[in-house]
């Protein structure tokens, strides 16, 4: 026993005392190799590790990749590259595997460990093998005991291709990934804006029905998407699609909501559905093939799709909207040199901005009682319209900036419409220009308007079906425009057959014109008379909820009727 301790002095050194020795350990966690340096020492400022008292210690062969205690002779061992264990005491480090540590038995004797296994050895007694990626407690006795190959649990990880979706709730907020050809994950029911924008990769997407909603420019400068499946869709917001130049198809049948620019830009020449449509931003399909070339790909003078006139701008002469059409998108008709008169159908509720803008040669433009909503500059350039009828249902008056048409001489004001100050004024960079005197129709009962208050107004005639109050006379003596009661220009005809005649009021306002004998006497929208047999009835025009009348007698002959031309 003396001699043994000894033998132990000399490979501690003098004294018994060891000397400070640094070991470096490598861990491999979730893909990053983490280095520790590890101080095993003795001596002053170190943990102090007693040595048991015992025969030699020593060393057996370990297989390639395990970690071993030193042997007490001082002798090294083998030690796997970028592996280094701890030495035991008076011993030198001995191989581990790589990514696993083994702590030094205490008898000396080593047992082999499995790769990527970490064992604790019981007190007095050998390690023992353990499973790979288990690490089990000691058993009774102090023997450890192996542990089944899993018992570890394992890290949560990722299904194939989810990691590249950022959702939050039924919102994909965005995608990150590169693949070409993409599934949204079940349960997203909006795209988030830019989910997917400026995706160069992208080739086609597949939408899980339950998606309603596709946000700002979520799929905006996808260069290369060729297909997505949108017919589920119920809103697509402003920018959606914003050049996206690949694709060319597009099924918008359960849609209810399109934003502005929504297609701007793209490859569309192809669309369907928009018959749920309740609301459309302007330029939707502006800059498309559709849009440049609709008369070749529809092979109509109009492009219509669901309940939407999108392009008419090839349009010349007079130009019917079809029933059905219940808007008309922004710039439909813009730059239709040829276009003479438009004439709305019973189912127009929108005309949107600059929908007829610059029709130079628009002469006549008339709008029916369907029409809630007109917007800005809806007729800017039209420089020769002389015959205007505007919806009494016009929640809001666009800017008539089109009544630079001085050809244009009788304004009829809507009743239930806000006016705005500023309706018949046309801005120049020197002021506004006076075009010249008009004969305007007011809703009875209402505040003088604030157009009116204009000093270039003053040779206005104002017309209305009631009685003017005292802030309207008072007004007129102040601004310099005349007052005058609404009448028709004829209370009593008397037609030939065949006789054709125009009834209209003093102020050529617009009324909505019936026959009580249609037999007799024909009227069509515009007080246009046309006598069939000879008769008698009576003509009824109504402004603002009031009649008037005028009589009429058919007699004679159709000979007779030719003479008076």
């Amino acid at each position: 026993m003396q001699g043994d301790n000894e033998m132990r002095k000399k490979a501690l050194g003098r004294n018994g005392k060891g000397k400070k020795k640094c070991v470096r350990r490598k861990y491999r966690t979730a893909g990053l190799t983490v280095f520790i340096a590890a101080a095993a020492c003795f001596g002053s400022g170190c943990k102090k590790e007693v040595l048991p008292d015992g025969p030699n210690l020593t060393v057996q062969p370990q297989p390639t990749g395990a970690e071993e205690p030193a042997a007490p002779s001082g002798t090294g061992q083998e030690q796997p590259t970028g592996t280094e264990g701890p030495a035991g005491p008076g011993e030198l480090g001995q191989e581990q595997p790589t990514g696993a540590e083994e702590p030094a038995a205490p008898s000396g004797t080593g047992q082999e460990q499995p790769t990527g296994t970490e064992g604790p050895a019981g007190p007095g007694e050998l390690g023992q093998p353990q499973p790979t990626g288990t690490e089990g407690p000691a058993g009774p006795g102090g023997t450890v005991q192996p542990q089944p190959t899993g018992a570890a649990e394992p890290d949560a990880t990722e299904q194939p291709g989810q990691i590249d979706f950022e959702i939050e709730g039924d919102i994909l907020l965005r995608y990150n990934g590169t693949e070409t050809n993409v599934t949204v994950p079940a349960g997203v029911k909006r795209i988030g804006s830019s989910a997917f924008q400026g995706n160069p990769a992208l080739v086609s997407v597949f939408l899980p029905e339950e998606v309603e909603l596709i946000a700002n420019q979520a799929f905006a400068g996808c260069r290369n998407l060729k297909e997505i499946n949108l017919q589920h869709v119920q809103e697509i917001a402003s920018e959606a699609f914003q050049y996206c130049q690949q694709l060319t198809k597009v099924n918008l049948e359960e849609t209810q909501i399109l934003g502005k620019d929504a297609f701007f830009g793209s490859g569309i020449r192809e669309a369907k559905g928009l018959e749920k449509l309740q609301q459309l931003g302007n330029n939707v399909f502006y800059n498309t093939p559709l849009f440049g070339n609709y008369d070749v790909l529809c092979g109509s003078d109009l492009l219509m799709i669901g309940n939407v006139l999108f392009a008419g701008y090839r349009c010349s002469g007079a130009v019917e909207i079809p029933e059905g059409v219940e808007i008309i998108a922004s710039y439909a008709f813009e730059g239709a040199k040829e276009l003479i008169s438009v004439s709305c159908s019973d189912s127009v509720k929108e005309i949107q901005n600059y929908a007829f803008a610059s029709c130079a040669a628009l002469e006549e433009f008339w709008m029916t009682d369907s029409v809630v909503s007109a917007g800005k500059n809806i007729l800017t350039g039209c420089c020769k319209l002389r015959d205007l009828r505007l919806s009494n249902q016009l929640q809001n008056m666009p800017l008539l900036d089109f009544m630079d048409a001085n050809s244009l001489k009788s304004i009829t004001i809507p009743e239930r419409c806000a006016v705005p100050s500023n309706l018949l004024e046309y801005d120049f960079d020197y002021g506004p220009y006076d075009r010249g005197a008009k004969k305007i129709t007011v809703a009875p009962n209402k505040k003088v308007y604030g157009f009116l208050k204009k000093p270039y107004r003053e040779y206005d005639e104002i017309y209305s079906s009631e009685t003017f109050d005292v802030e309207w006379f008072a007004a007129s003596v102040k601004y310099g425009w005349s007052l005058f009661q609404l009448a028709l220009e004829s209370e009593e005809l008397t037609l030939a057959p065949g006789e054709q005649h125009r009834l209209a009021f003093n102020s050529g306002a617009k009324a909505e014109w019936t026959s009580e004998n249609d037999a007799v006497v024909q009227v069509d929208r515009d007080g246009g008379l046309t006598a069939v047999k000879e008769g008698r009835t009576e003509i009824v025009a109504t402004i603002y909820g009031k009649e008037y009348r005028c009589r009429v007698v058919v007699q004679g002959t159709e000979e007779e009727a030719e003479d008076r031309f």
